[in-house]
């Protein structure tokens, strides 16, 4: 249900495919040196050719930029321009108002303690990730 709200959230604020709001997500939590195409993929779970597609996208409109690699040509890097990171921070902004303010605003829930919980089984899961690693 949140996944529908927020793909509604990112179209009305002009990313109209919420998996290019988690390219920009990845880059704007990098450094401004950027990532190459495949360190994105890897981050968004994408396959490369599925990447280079939301990549195209994403560049028509201004919102990355790719860039030969520095030191080896053979190699591209994708940096998020400042209308990517515009756009990036106000379909953040409106996702956070949509979910903290609209749908879960109003449930009578203990916030401290869900969060507190969801730490507890984040922690769970990377100590048995780390074990099957």
């Amino acid at each position: 249900m949140i996944d529908a709200h927020l793909r509604h959230v990112s179209s009305t604020h002009g990313i109209p495919v919420r998996g290019d709001y988690e390219v920009l997500a990845a880059l704007r939590r990098v450094s401004p040196d950027g990532l190459t195409p495949r360190a994105l993929a890897e981050r968004t779970m994408l396959t490369t050719a599925g990447m280079t597609g939301r990549l195209d996208r994403l560049e028509s409109e201004g919102l990355v930029e790719r860039q030969t690699h520095p030191s080896d040509r053979r190699s591209l890097i994708v940096t998020i321009t400042h209308g990517g990171r515009d756009r990036y921070e106000s379909v953040f902004e409106a996702s956070r108002a949509a979910i903290t303010e609209g749908l879960l605003g109003d449930l009578d829930v203990d916030w401290a303690r869900f969060a507190s919980e969801l730490r507890k089984l984040a922690e769970a899961l990377e100590g048995r990730q780390r074990l099957m690693a």
